[in-house]
This record gives C-alpha cells, sequence and structure tokens, in this order.
C-alpha cells in the first residue's frame, strides 16, 4: 500500500491537504481529490487536488 493510500485509509472523509514541488521548483498548495494508489513510481503515478489552489515561485 503506498504512503497516499493508508493517508486516507485511516479517516476517508478527511480533507488532506498536500504540497508539490515541480522539476521546476514552484511549489503548489491544494487539497487532495484523487491520486493512483500504485505504490511504485511510474509514469502513471497522478494526483489530482481541488479546491482553492495556490503556488510559491521557485526558491
Amino acid at each position: 500500500m503506498s504512503g497516499w493510500a493508508y493517508a486516507q485509509s485511516k479517516d476517508p472523509t478527511a480533507k488532506i491537504m498536500v504540497s508539490v514541488q515541480m522539476k521546476s521548483g514552484l511549489w503548489i498548495f491544494g487539497q487532495l481529490d484523487s491520486f493512483n494508489p500504485d505504490a511504485n513510481d511510474g509514469p502513471d503515478r497522478s494526483m489530482v487536488l481541488s479546491g482553492q489552489l495556490s503556488h510559491r515561485p521557485p526558491g
């Protein structure tokens, strides 16, 4: 089980807030909407954020 799947399995109704750093260094913040639960890194690994998104420039 991936860490994402484990976190969501604790309380499926909980709002899980995430921050993601892109390759460019940009940070994006938002509420986790859905994700691919595969524990293996690969090109099909994805997550979807919802609600109001915010960002922080690189650095």
